[in-house]
């Protein structure tokens, strides 16, 4: 815990008994339900172990069961290491337990113990059933890799690079690695019921030891917010991330991906191993849908389009990845007449009667001035063409607008950037009305920190962007003392106002780093773009049939 300690930031819960060594990673919660959480943890060797759970403060309600472990071959090597990896390169077991039985939004201890006899030890809380308030926080990119201890990114600077070209001699304070878990620090302080993750968990999908690394933050040697706290995530392009043979155009990334999380299988008319790329998590009255924006309609390369187009879009918005468009990649379409976009609309549609408040979640941002704003095939001030651009996902719009989403979030370009655009929500009973979608690129946490406007378009409905609405700030010693863009996340509590009325408050929020010059010295701690969003929903929770949200 040393790297954390001395950010001055509270630490997460972690209750580790005994030792943790034969742990690989430590046990974890997932797939939060009223009555049930599953628990997760991998060891270095074969053998049972115990799991223990009970009712916080009631030790007479104890149950344990006994878990043998699956030797997780996907979890492989690969023949890829570094010299800076957490774990050595074996081929870990997997145990998995679903814990049932249990009893809405309480709180429950549980302990998990090994053949060895290592022990760990923590604390989880089961969904609402009914509504009360909820506080989750939301990033993406958190792109972990070995090599990122010691990697200080280019910081690029909006008032010096004129938001065209980075200034490679500028280095941000902190490396990745402290960067990742000074963010995780902030956020577990907050006390949060569950993280979001809108993709971009790994650097390389592929690649095992970025995965090691990803829980050595997580549920691991520097911290375990996981532990007690469920991560509900998108996958990302770097979920895929191989884009050759012998990695299986990005299945190997995913196969790794789904074996580390477990959501509830969405129902729709796909394969089973598309089950859980996207998916939807109901918690008290908030609804969050998941969906996997990672491989659309052959890729095409006409850059004719305009991009104020939010509909359908033309042939080269269709696709986001076009090294993921090969024969093996099982990246489910998301365009419309798809599978997950029927599947999308009929969540949609439940939750606009069901809950208070609606949030969609994906990797790829449809507005942004970012690196990947550009349109597919198009080369801007950049040498190579585009092909991962975010803007084949506009074709979503027409959904997002007529079932009223409150929020879209988004990561890709590794930014804080702020979209706000207006169109027509339709109403349960056939009416109409106008509506406010607010569109986040949230990719602040724990890589790249860019910012640059490489696409040679500005994004029309951009409304906050860090870099260029927070200037940096610095006093006659050379310490930076405001303003920036820096390691962070949305912080969003959906309560009641004084009014009575349920509020859903989105606040960036991020970590600011603070080194003076002459001495070297730096300072950390919490701080919020002036970028706050209330929406409030006017209706009562009792007649969700006359369900509004008012933007204010």
């Amino acid at each position: 815990m040393g790297r954390i300690l001395r950010y001055g930031l509270i630490p997460v819960f972690s209750l580790v008994a005994c030792t943790a060594a034969a742990f690989r990673v430590t046990p974890y919660v997932q797939h939060p339900a009223t009555n049930a959480m599953s628990v997760l943890w991998l060891s270095a060797t074969n053998g049972t172990a115990t799991v223990e759970w009970w009712r916080a403060g009631d030790a007479s309600t104890s149950r344990s069961a006994t878990v043998s472990p699956r030797q997780a071959t996907e979890l492989d090597y690969f023949g890829y290491s570094h010299a800076k990896q957490y774990l050595p390169s074996l081929v870990p077991w997997q145990y998995r337990y679903r814990i049932e039985g249990l009893r809405p939004d309480t709180k429950y201890s549980y302990r998990v113990t090994l053949a060895g006899g290592s022990v760990y030890a923590n604390s989880f809380r089961t969904a609402p059933a009914a509504f009360r308030p909820v506080h989750f926080v939301a990033y993406s990119d958190s792109e972990t890799q070995p090599s990122s201890t010691g990697d200080r990114v280019v910081w690029e600077n909006y008032a010096v690079d004129h938001d065209t070209t980075p200034n490679s001699n500028r280095r941000y304070y902190i490396d990745q690695t402290d960067g990742y878990a000074s963010n995780i620090c902030t956020m577990v302080a907050s006390q949060p019921d569950f993280f979001v993750i809108a993709g971009d968990l790994a650097e390389k999908g592929s690649d095992q030891t970025h995965w090691d690394e990803f829980w050595r933050h997580n549920a691991g040697g520097l911290n375990d917010p996981a532990g007690s706290t469920p991560i509900l995530a998108a996958p990302g392009n770097h979920e895929y991330h191989g884009y050759y043979a012998a990695d299986d155009y990005g299945e190997r990334g995913m196969r790794k991906f789904l074996s580390y999380f477990e959501f509830e299988p969405n129902g729709a008319a796909v394969d089973a191993d598309q089950q859980e790329r996207f998916h939807r998590v109901d918690y008290g009255p908030v609804a969050i849908i998941f969906i996997d924006t990672n491989n659309g309609q052959d890729y095409y390369s006409d850059t004719t389009s305009d991009v104020k187009n939010r509909e359908n879009g033309t042939p080269n918005m269709r696709d986001t990845t076009q090294p993921l468009c090969q024969d093996r990649c099982r990246a489910p379409d998301f365009n419309p007449g798809s599978a997950q976009y029927q599947w999308l609309e009929e969540q949609l549609a439940d939750a606009q009667v069901n809950k208070l408040f609606t949030f969609l979640v994906c990797h790829q941002c449809p507005f942004s001035v970012g690196y990947h704003g550009r349109l597919n095939g198009e080369k801007g001030t950049e040498s190579s063409a585009e092909y991962l651009s975010g803007a084949a996902t506009r074709c979503l719009t027409n959904l997002v607008f007529r079932y009223g989403v409150d929020a879209w979030i988004c990561g890709h370009d590794e930014l804080y950037e702020h979209s706000q655009l207006t169109g027509v929500e339709r109403l349960p009973d056939g009416g109409t009305r106008s509506h406010t979608i607010n569109i986040y690129d949230v990719g602040m946490g724990g890589d790249g920190l860019r910012g640059c406007n490489r696409t040679g378009r500005p994004n029309p409905y951009e409304v906050y962007r860090a870099h260029v609405d927070a200037p940096e700030v610095y006093d006659g010693t050379g310490t930076l003392v405001a303003g920036g863009k820096h390691y962070g996340h949305m912080d969003v509590n959906v309560t009641t106002n004084a009014d009575g009325l349920w509020t859903a408050t989105l606040t960036p929020t991020y970590v600011f780093v603070s080194s003076n010059t002459v001495t070297g010295k730096i300072s950390f701690d919490r701080r919020t773009y002036p970028d706050t969003v209330v929406i409030t929903n006017v209706a009562s929770s009792a007649d969700k049939s006359l369900f509004r949200v008012l933007l204010r």
